[in-house]
């Protein structure tokens, strides 16, 4: 699993985003008895999946395609339809791209890639934007470590 600290720290560099935190943060303000907290733009750090490749002979090592998604809230104020909202997540969306893709997270990583995005909130007071990016690593078993 990519280190969820590593990602953060990175995008911590990006000026764009006031606030940068992992999946415990994001679970709380996803509450909707919770108000957003905070002006924002916030990015949030969730590791996704795991996805193993068969191996290529019995108990030999595999390729491992490690997933995390990066939520961007963006606060929506005036904004009955969404399009001005949707105009600033376009440049958070590529900030976050060019920091990210071909970063290589960690030792034994591959250089990360993009997965894809996708809405996955619309509230009167914020959008709440999902980009996915994924990296391969080798893992082996512990007899071959």
């Amino acid at each position: 699993m990519i280190d969820p600290a590593l990602v953060i720290a990175r995008i911590q560099t990006l000026s764009q985003f006031r606030l940068v935190e992992g999946a415990a943060e994001l679970a709380t303000l996803l509450d909707p008895t919770k108000p957003v907290i905070g002006d924002g733009p916030n990015a949030y750090v969730v590791s996704m999946a795991e996805e193993p490749q068969p191996p290529k002979s019995a108990g030999g090592p595999q390729v491992l395609v490690s997933t995390f998604g990066v939520v961007i809230m963006v606060r929506r104020r005036g904004d009955a339809l969404g399009a001005k909202t949707m105009n600033k997540l376009r440049p958070l969306h590529l900030a976050l791209q060019g920091a990210l893709l071909g970063w290589i997270p960690d030792t034994g990583f591959d250089p990360l890639f993009y997965r894809g995005g996708r809405l996955l909130h619309f509230e009167p007071s914020a959008l709440w934007w999902q980009d996915d990016f994924s990296s391969r690593c080798g893992i082996a078993p512990v007899n071959q470590v």
